[in-house]
């Protein structure tokens, strides 16, 4: 064998080298497809960890103002109404209650009670989408005669309605009125929040429910 041909035994021909460079480059694809659908799965992970999150911490708020809802029987705590109408925005469902949530001992009551309401309004976020968000609204002075404008607190994003029912011994009414000359209160409050679609999505996630028994009875006023 001559030395030219022992040079050329080493070498690699060039089909050779493409089949080499087509294999570098599939290998080169199905890795960055891993790799890919590792950090699609783990951002998913991370965003449904974060709404589940965001959605406890909204149904916390939730059931701590109706846990501690109060109707006096006279003025001052005369509030609980809710239903699906809303007439702050087109989304609908509201509630509305007076509430003691945050008092720090029972001798307080009186002069924690506030007026706490729950409604869904646009998000300027996301402003094209079938969802808003939903916002509470915090009435703390209620003896004044003039109330100070209300900035409602954000609670929780992307939710399309909000659904309240009341129960009254016996069937959950659809929506609920305290009068003022006698009050009346439900046996337990029900709210259900519908979160929107995802983008490209029709199918609705699953409902947050949560039922909240009325603690207390409206106490009834001295005799003048």
């Amino acid at each position: 064998m001559t030395r030219e041909q022992r040079f050329h035994r080493r070498g690699f021909t060039l089909l050779e080298i493409v089949l080499a460079s087509t294999a570098s480059a599939l290998i080169l694809i199905a890795v960055y497809g891993v790799f890919f659908r590792a950090v699609r799965m783990r951002d998913d992970a991370t965003e449904r960890t974060r709404e589940a999150r965001l959605q406890a911490r909204a149904v916390s708020m939730i059931r701590e103002d109706l846990r501690n809802g109060f109707i006096s029987g006279g003025i001052l705590a005369s509030t609980l109404e809710g239903g699906t109408a809303n007439s702050r925005s087109s989304f609908p469902g509201h509630l509305r209650l007076s509430t003691t949530s945050g008092h720090k001992s029972a001798e307080e009551v009186s002069g924690d009670v506030r007026v706490v309401e729950y409604y869904i309004t646009t998000d300027p976020d996301e402003a094209s989408r079938n969802a808003g968000v939903l916002v509470r609204a915090v009435e703390s002075d209620l003896l004044e005669p003039l109330q100070a404008a209300i900035e409602p607190e954000r609670v929780l994003g992307n939710v399309a309605s909000m659904e309240v029912s009341f129960f009254d011994g016996t069937t959950w009414a659809t929506s609920w009125t305290v009068a003022e000359d006698a009050p009346t209160v439900p046996k337990a409050v029900r709210v259900r929040l519908q979160p929107g679609a995802a983008v490209g999505e029709s199918v609705m996630p699953k409902p947050v429910e949560m039922v909240v028994p009325w603690m207390t009875e409206p106490q009834e006023e001295p005799p003048a």
